[in-house]
């Protein structure tokens, strides 16, 4: 069960990818090769790590810091990303793409512009991950498959009895996902 809801990420970030890539062809071909470029590592990244039922923090914010400059490249000023994760952290685990999927989350059922950023915070509270972001959703449709989010409930409900907890909180959607000895 769990290596069937990690076959899941991959044809989700690829799909995101490709149409991120198909929005900057037309606007900025020189950033549509960076792009391609930047993309297959973190593609081969995602291939490397996709049967491990669990990953370190330290590793999955890397591919996080990868997966947020391809962001940037697309939506600039528009997006911002914090962190404040001390050291001690980055040895628990978690399953992998965690944070990517709920960064994809935030961006994709949010308005976002320079005028009024989405501004999406990573931080941790003892041992939970906590990831919010200013909640400001898209007044047009966004077709959603409601992959995501449901992907990471299953995977840690699969690998611990410590629940994620989603929801609204002050004008902010918060995610809290448990951070699990390796």
């Amino acid at each position: 069960r769990l290596t069937e809801l990690q076959s899941r990420i991959r044809p989700h970030f690829l799909f995101n990818s490709m149409n991120i890539l198909a929005a900057l062809i037309p606007q900025d071909a020189a950033k549509a090769v960076e792009f391609t470029n930047r993309f297959s590592k973190v593609y081969r990244k995602l291939l490397e790590l996709r049967e491990q039922p669990l990953i370190d923090l330290a590793q999955e914010m890397e591919f996080t810091e990868s997966y947020v400059f391809l962001q940037k490249m697309r939506f600039a000023d528009s997006l911002k990303v914090q962190t404040d994760l001390p050291p001690a952290v980055l040895s628990h685990c978690l399953p992998p793409f965690t944070l990517q999927i709920l960064l994809e989350n935030a961006v994709k059922h949010n308005r976002l512009s320079e005028k009024e950023p989405l501004l999406i915070t990573i931080g941790e509270d003892g041992d939970m991950l906590i990831v919010r972001n200013n909640f400001r959703p898209r007044s047009d449709e966004v077709h959603s498959t409601g992959v995501g989010l449901q992907n990471i409930i299953n995977r840690y409900a699969l690998l611990t009895d410590r629940p994620v907890w989603a929801g609204e909180r002050e004008n902010e959607f918060v995610v809290k996902v448990p951070l699990l000895n390796g």
